[in-house]
């Protein structure tokens, strides 16, 4: 049985950002990638800049 490529769809990130879901690879190079879900997070006040 062989794995099926994944395909990070603009769909499947906006949904996952609606959850609080961020995608993250180890490194620049690699081919995988894992789904954060942080305890913190981070408001930039866009009215601010």
């Amino acid at each position: 049985m062989s794995a099926r490529p994944f395909v990070l769809t603009p769909d499947l990130l906006l949904r996952a950002y609606r959850l609080g879901l961020f995608p993250m690879a180890e490194s620049r190079e690699s081919r995988t990638l894992h789904w954060l879900d942080p305890d913190s997070r981070g408001v930039l006040p866009l009215n601010g800049f």
